[in-house]
């Protein structure tokens, strides 16, 4: 009895300990807002902000209120996708994201306040932050938010992965297969991310197959974790991509598509 109640005790005053570590490590909401400040006499039209970790929300409420007028990605998942000019906001615990090793990206400002730092990036190639697919003869554009026929549906929302979310399309697939084609330039790259979203990895009665076709095939098992996979796919000589998603003997499948163009 004795061993159980100190074992319980133990265990309760572990879970106090790291309750008590993870607010000490939380940053300071002072620090946050004296960052975000300083950045916003820079800022220009178009960027756009993020943070990292994505839990750390008073970093949104600081951007609205200082930066009301500049769109947000959404954690990690949302940053695969191509910008042309990105403030990169992070804790010392972030995950860290190198986009200064990626071709055309680089590095033009860092500051740092009370152990957080902000880096802007800039793309130097042309860049289209959001590309729309199309369903059969129905394409998705800014405006509109929808398509389906009787193979299912695609539809721009935001798309959640168990917490961590990304601007983009959702996928229902209602049939045993479904093809979408993203229209750019001739040799341009489509660039981002595709997977399950946390619904539908938890409902999936099977596997699922992944064939993106440009100037190239490429095929691949969706991965048995909500969240998206990176890829990079250029177009063919129409330029066109194609993807088509095959579920392997289920229906009614649910995926997350975030992606841009880079020439």
């Amino acid at each position: 009895m004795n061993f159980r109640f100190l074992l319980i005790l133990g265990t309760v005053g572990a879970a106090w300990l790291l309750q008590a570590w993870t607010w000490f490590e939380q940053p300071s909401k002072q620090a946050q807002s004296a960052l975000v400040t300083a950045v916003a006499a820079k800022v220009q039209a178009g960027d756009e902000l993020a943070y990292l970790p994505g839990w750390e929300q008073h970093w949104a409420l600081s951007f609205t209120q200082h930066l009301p007028d500049h769109s947000q990605r959404l954690g990690v998942d949302g940053l695969l996708r191509p910008f042309r000019r990105l403030w990169l906001f992070e804790s010392a615990d972030s995950p860290g994201v190198g986009f200064a090793s990626e071709a055309g990206v680089k590095l033009l400002e860092e500051r740092a306040q009370g152990g957080l730092r902000v880096r802007l990036f800039e793309h130097s190639g042309t860049i289209e932050p959001m590309a729309y697919p199309g369903l059969k003869k129905c394409r998705l554009t800014q405006t509109k938010k929808r398509c389906s026929d009787a193979s299912g549906r695609v539809q721009s929302t935001e798309i959640a992965f168990d917490g961590r979310f990304a601007r983009g399309q959702k996928i229902t697939v209602k049939s045993d297969a479904m093809t979408l084609t993203f229209q750019g330039q001739p040799g341009a790259t489509l660039v981002g991310g595709m997977g399950w979203t946390g619904h539908g990895l938890r409902h999936a009665k099977g596997r699922a197959l992944a064939r993106w076709q440009g100037v190239s095939v490429v095929e691949h098992d969706l991965e048995s974790r909500a969240g998206l996979k990176p890829f990079k796919v250029v177009s063919n000589a129409q330029g066109k991509v194609e993807l088509k998603l095959a579920l392997q003997g289920w229906k009614d499948a649910e995926f997350g598509l975030s992606s841009g163009w880079v020439q």
